[in-house]
């Protein structure tokens, strides 16, 4: 992803993009694709582009945006970065493969448990190595004993999930999701991680903290702002001022 193709496809016949094999994935980096007019396992991932300036500028589509905090220092940390047009498009989905990259930038996890080969994800994968990493480090698991699905798109819930049981949260009482007005749609596996998250601020819900759409799949910006509040509860950066972090206090807890 360090080597963006800045290509336009366009006008190639029934597809742009034609991939016949049945195992193998093509990884578009950096590329500009119409993905109506695709055929086969294609992956997409952003190019690793720095923000204007180094890293100290910032992304041409984040003015004004509720997460710019989060993007910008993250970008200038070297943990996210956007794609060739200098874009950071933080409404784009995230998916699996894409979130255990940034996981491992973020946190570099050390191993807790034994490489699991998944029958999904090739060696000759772009993600191979870093899906590894986070799988031994206990951010993330396979989606059943043998697969990963490394091209579906994480919701919010999972990447919450994921970030409590990766950094080992101490456990919230369960009655802190009551907060959420659809803490009703908090799948059951997940309302004690979701607890512990909240407690320890890793949740960040625009436009309303009361919120969570925990089925929604995470953006771009979701992302960048969970991390970032992961890292905060680690000491590993500044609480950057929010009103969208939510926060459990003696009299808002049920």
């Amino acid at each position: 992803a360090d080597n963006p193709g800045n290509n336009l496809i366009r006008g190639n016949g029934k597809f742009d993009l034609n991939n016949a094999t049945a195992s193998n994935t093509i990884s578009a980096v950096g590329n500009d694709i119409n993905r109506s007019r695709i055929s086969g396992r294609v992956e997409f991932v952003a190019a690793q582009v720095k923000p204007p300036g180094g890293g100290s500028g910032t992304f041409a589509d984040i003015e004004g945006h509720w997460a710019k905090p989060y993007i910008e220092a993250l970008a200038a940390k070297g943990i996210l970065s956007g794609f060739s047009d200098g874009t950071f498009r933080p409404r784009e989905p995230v998916n699996r493969a894409q979130f255990a990259v940034i996981i491992n930038k973020a946190f570099s996890p050390p191993p807790i448990r034994p490489a699991l080969n998944f029958a999904d994800v090739r060696n000759n994968f772009w993600a191979f190595g870093d899906i590894q990493v986070a799988y031994r480090g206990g951010f993330l698991s396979g989606v059943d004993s043998r697969n990963f699905r490394p091209a579906q798109e994480i919701t919010r819930v999972q990447a919450l999930v994921s970030l409590a049981s990766g950094l080992k949260l101490p456990p919230g009482d369960a009655s802190i999701v009551s907060l959420y007005k659809d803490a009703a749609q908090i799948p059951g596996y997940a309302i004690a991680p979701i607890a512990a998250a909240t407690k320890q601020q890793l949740v960040v819900n625009f436009p309303q903290q009361t919120q969570l759409n925990p089925n929604q799949v995470a953006t771009r910006a979701d992302i960048a702002a969970f991390v970032y509040q992961a890292l905060v509860n680690k000491g590993s950066a500044q609480a950057i001022p929010s009103p969208y972090v939510v926060r459990v206090s003696q009299t808002n807890q049920p």
